[in-house]
């Protein structure tokens, strides 16, 4: 049965990206297959950041490499600048992800430099990508407010949006990075986005900090998102949040799309595998 929403699994990018004990390529690329194997069609399945700053990532061109095989599955790669574009494409990859944030005090922690610099290198980054016809996938960090500066207005996250769908971006996921998001309050600009950006695919990226995460997920659906990040085991973590940053569980999202007779495309016992692989590589149990 054709899927109705579509899940991009984040785990082997932002779950693993804090685990302070390295991970080995061919357990990386074991679970990475075994996520594939469940029906699950876009991975984000490492990150070209400096290993300086994110170590777990010092072998993304091997993990890659060994992906690229004949597959009806996307394997993304986070790039933060122009040097890591250049590696990710190197490496084969067909899709990338950026990011920048809508808080300047969030952007500046996360990415070293201004939200205007970031934009800059999107920039450097969309024309790398169009020369190469490899898609760009965009996120919006703390489109739904931020622990440094609060609320942040609609219309800065419009703004960037729209920047980034006229950078080349092919879609604009809306991201919860502190999980400070309500349902009322996703429903609310969520709604205000669509209607003032009618030709933008958005998606939705929400961390479940605060035991909301599912409730705003259901109602981003509700107001007709139809992409939506997640992790097996819950597994994930904002760097500036680790003592409680969890992504929403991708078996939580399938379980509830397909008991509300929605089709995922995914197998839940598969799916569940891969929580107990993952378990199994890191060493310690996560949310089922």
């Amino acid at each position: 049965m054709k899927s109705e929403v579509q899940i991009v699994e984040v785990a082997p990018w932002e779950g693993l990206q804090c685990e302070t004990k390295y991970i080995a390529v061919d357990k990386k690329v074991e679970l990475i297959k075994r996520i594939s194997q469940s029906g699950i069609k876009r991975i984000i399945a490492t990150s070209f950041a400096h290993p300086r700053f994110f170590p777990q990532f010092v072998d993304s061109e091997q993990v890659m490499s060994s992906l690229n095989c004949v597959t009806d599955t996307t394997y993304l790669a986070a790039v933060p600048n122009e040097i890591g574009c250049r590696r990710a494409l190197a490496s084969g990859v067909k899709e990338i992800a950026v990011w920048v944030s809508s808080s300047e005090t969030h952007n500046v922690k996360s990415l070293k430099t201004s939200i205007a610099n970031t934009m800059k290198e999107i920039q450097l980054i969309s024309k790398i990508c169009k020369e190469n016809n490899v898609r760009i996938r965009s996120m919006i960090a703390t489109a739904f407010g931020c622990i440094y500066e609060g609320e942040i207005p609609v219309a800065v996250v419009q703004e960037i949006a729209l920047r980034l769908n006229k950078l080349g971006c092919d879609e604009v996921c809306l991201t919860d990075t502190h999980g400070v998001a309500n349902p009322k309050e996703v429903r609310e600009r969520i709604r205000h986005l669509r209607r003032e950006l009618p030709h933008i695919t958005f998606g939705v990226h929400f961390h479940d900090i605060r035991g909301m995460g599912m409730a705003n997920v259901f109602v981003a659906f509700e107001e007709g998102i139809r992409i939506f990040d997640a992790a097996i085991g819950g597994i994930g973590a904002a760097p500036d949040m680790l003592s409680g940053s969890l992504d929403c569980p991708t078996e939580d999202l399938v379980l509830m799309f397909e008991e509300i007779g929605v089709s995922t495309g995914i197998e839940l016992n598969k799916l569940s595998s891969c929580t107990d692989l993952a378990e199994e590589i890191i060493g310690r149990k996560l949310r089922k």
